[in-house]
């Protein structure tokens, strides 16, 4: 997949992909993947597009996509991926919703279906590593 630019419709759609298209459907459109099981412990593998990830359900309709430095994610009309250090986006993000959640790994927010992952939530102006933008109910 070449897409460098993705625009965030929370729990709708991440760029021209819907939460809940079916891995079928996404394989027609962008046919050059690769399928890999993210951890052992994953329940369905994930199709890898260069600098995303598509992550499915057990009925294989997109549920996550994973995005890593040098593909933009607007969200609202905002750049929060590339070039930007971690304490930007958290503060555009609390904006939005003042009930993020942060811990070592960085911050998810349940209100907009975003969360953002460093390699080390230090305090530090850090660069984030990647976004992962999901549907309602991923991480029940």
């Amino acid at each position: 997949m070449k897409i460098n630019n993705f625009i965030i419709v929370p729990y709708e759609k991440i760029g021209d992909l819907s939460f809940g298209e079916s891995r079928i459907e996404i394989r027609k459109k962008y046919p050059e993947y690769e399928e890999f099981r993210k951890t052992p412990f994953s329940q369905n593998t994930t199709d890898a597009y260069g600098d995303c990830h598509l992550g499915y359900n057990l009925n294989n309709e997109l549920e996550s996509v994973e995005t890593f430095p040098g593909v933009s994610v607007t969200i609202y009309g905002n750049e929060i991926s590339k070039n930007k250090k971690y304490s930007e986006v958290k503060s555009f993000l609390m904006k939005m919703d003042p009930e993020i959640q942060e811990d070592e790994c960085g911050l998810t927010s349940f209100k907009l279906g975003i969360g953002i992952y460093l390699e080390k939530n230090d305090g530090c102006n850090n660069d984030i590593q990647s976004i992962i933008i999901f549907c309602k109910g991923y991480y029940d």
